[in-house]
């Protein structure tokens, strides 16, 4: 039941997100399988870090890690609260490059937490934990799956809103300066100017025509 309702939350999680993409121009296959694929890559790359030795988990990064997450909890928790009282709208807090940035730092808070079930999966294996216990560390792998799942397709969402709205941007940003310049001497003043000039002109060449016909 329980893999079951987390299908089906996951479902009904990515439409919403899918939903909010496609109304604004995006397309719901193209979130869904980057999410998808960003996810499995990262799971890879974790458990690459962690089986190479690369990365260990030591109680000074446990610590930071919880420290960490404890931060972006508080954060996540304000900006919904914000949004649900009409503070904020759209994203709130988690949009534009604020938005791009706090997603990143998430994903980095998922990707240690994963080598964190990891390195329980194997302290548990060692220490010859009985198997019915063994759901409980599947259930929390699942649940770091998933939170990354959840912060990729939110990273995505941002990205393509926010590349949605640069290119709905207006090219020519001073349409009136360019106006300006480009119909300079063409309205009436510069007409009337252009007669009194010409007429001028005229009355001078006739002045020096007719002392030159009286010489």
């Amino acid at each position: 039941a329980p893999p079951v309702a987390a299908r089906l939350l996951l479902g009904c999680i990515s439409l919403a997100f899918g939903t909010m993409t496609v109304g604004n121009g995006g397309n719901l296959t193209d979130i869904v399988f980057q999410a998808v694929l960003a996810t499995v890559a990262t799971f890879a790359a974790a458990l690459f870090l962690f089986r190479s030795g690369k990365v260990r988990v030591t109680p000074k990064f446990t610590r930071w890690l919880l420290i960490a997450m404890v931060g972006y909890l508080a954060f996540s928790l304000v900006n919904v609260v914000l949004v649900l009282f009409g503070v904020l709208d759209g994203w709130g807090m988690r949009g534009g490059t604020i938005g791009i940035v706090v997603g990143l730092i998430a994903v980095g808070l998922a990707a240690a937490s994963l080598i964190v079930d990891f390195d329980s999966i194997k302290r548990g294996v060692e220490a010859g934990v009985p198997a019915k216990f063994a759901w409980s560390a599947a259930f929390g792998l699942m649940v770091t799956l998933i939170s990354l799942y959840l912060e990729f397709l939110r990273l995505y969402a941002i990205l393509q809103s926010t590349d949605r709205r640069s290119r709905a941007a207006p090219v020519n940003r001073h349409p009136r300066r360019a106006s300006r310049r480009g119909g300079r001497g063409v309205g009436p003043g510069a007409w009337s100017r252009g007669a009194r000039g010409g007429g001028a002109r005229g009355a001078s060449g006739a002045g020096r025509g007719g002392r030159r016909g009286g010489g």
